[in-house]
């Protein structure tokens, strides 16, 4: 939770430290995943997109493939859109897989997966189709969960104002171009 407060708050320097008080204190497993996702935290709020990627057998080993938000986004943003697609199908496969689970487990998981393939169709300038997905995933994603619903709820909601505002400007570039030529 202290790392999704390092990247709402946009502050990249805050993950360090952050990292070295799990590996203090938590199990290596916990720190070797801290550590991974620190670097991608730290690669979305400086920009460096391809960071994972370069770490791919180093911190990140065995890591890239699950879906994930901020990992999805860096895969969007540096053009890698078919790592993305696959982290998409992952995530499908593994939904299906919980079919023994808990509703409360696939009702999250479904909202990650409906939020990643929003993500992608706003990086595709397909904002129309994405709209209804973040709608979905508003109304679905609760505030309280502790695998970080609630942070994709209010990332889902941010990404869906953008949507509206793209579409809203796109029809009035639209309606003067008709009130142009007419």
């Amino acid at each position: 939770n202290l790392l999704r407060v390092a990247v709402f708050d946009r502050r990249p320097d805050d993950i360090d430290p952050v990292v070295a008080r799990i590996e203090r204190n938590c199990d290596e497993r916990t720190a070797e995943e801290s550590r991974c996702a620190a670097l991608i935290a730290k690669a979305f709020l400086t920009g460096d997109d391809d960071a994972p990627w370069r770490a791919a057998d180093g911190v990140c080993k065995g890591r890239l493939e699950r879906p994930d938000v901020l990992l999805h986004m860096l895969a969007l943003r540096s053009g890698r859109r078919e790592e993305a697609l696959a982290m998409e199908e992952r995530g499908k496969k593994q939904l299906a897989e919980l079919e023994s689970a808990p509703e409360r487990a696939k009702s999250g998981y479904r909202t990650l997966l409906t939020y990643l393939e929003a993500e992608r169709l706003m990086s595709e300038g397909r904002h129309a189709e994405a709209v209804p997905k973040l709608r979905e995933v508003d109304a679905e994603a609760t505030w309280w969960q502790s695998a970080g619903g609630g942070a994709i709820r209010l990332v889902a909601r941010l990404a869906l104002a953008n949507a509206l505002d793209t579409q809203r400007l796109h029809h009035a570039q639209h309606d003067r171009a008709v009130a142009g030529v007419l």
